[in-house]
């Protein structure tokens, strides 16, 4: 049986990009409040047909209602868009900081439309990616992404006995010495 979730089919043949758009009228909602910091979504690729199913850069955009639009490409590990991440077979969490949207000039107490898109505008492709649980949330550490935050070292979301034993522990593995 096949999740419950929205299913966005790509055919990229002359666009060379999909979208499925929520407008929310003519007002704007206001995605900072409560504190709010990180707009997340789970995707997946469609694992019972993976003859169809081709790499294109999966991506969020955001608009005010005065026009401005930001956009944000899922990238791998070392921040490069990873085209791949539609041929997951498996559900994937993407954490997307609202100050990225800030950043490239939406007002977040005036948004009025969040795109998910799937293309790169230049090379056709085509395939399923299934699309669930968008939230936005308040701060919150996530395991994993943990070490941006400079005092956990291990990156498990609590600065501990174990941050400072990896500290100590490599205090003086350097070698200082003047050659």
């Amino acid at each position: 049986a096949l999740p419950i979730s929205m299913n966005i089919s790509y055919y990229n043949e002359t666009t060379y990009y999909s979208e499925a758009r929520r407008s929310y009228g003519g007002t704007g909602q206001d995605w900072t409040a409560g504190d709010a910091k990180a707009l997340v979504l789970w995707f997946k690729g469609l694992p019972e047909d993976p003859d169809y199913q081709d790499p294109a850069p999966l991506y969020v955009k955001l608009k005010d209602t005065s026009g401005n639009i930001a956009k944000v490409t899922y990238n791998d590990a070392c921040g490069v868009p990873d085209a791949n991440a539609v041929l997951s077979t498996s559900w994937q969490e993407w954490n997307i900081e609202l100050q990225d949207f800030n950043d490239g000039g939406v007002d977040l107490t005036d948004v009025n439309a969040l795109i998910i898109g799937i293309g790169d505008g230049a090379t056709a492709a085509a395939g399923h990616v299934y699309i669930d649980d968008i939230k936005v949330y308040p701060s919150r550490c996530v395991v994993g992404l943990a070490r941006k935050i400079g005092a956990d070292i291990t990156g498990d979301c609590e600065v501990d006995f174990s941050d400072l034993d990896v500290m100590a522990s490599q205090w003086l593995g350097i070698d200082k010495r003047v050659v």
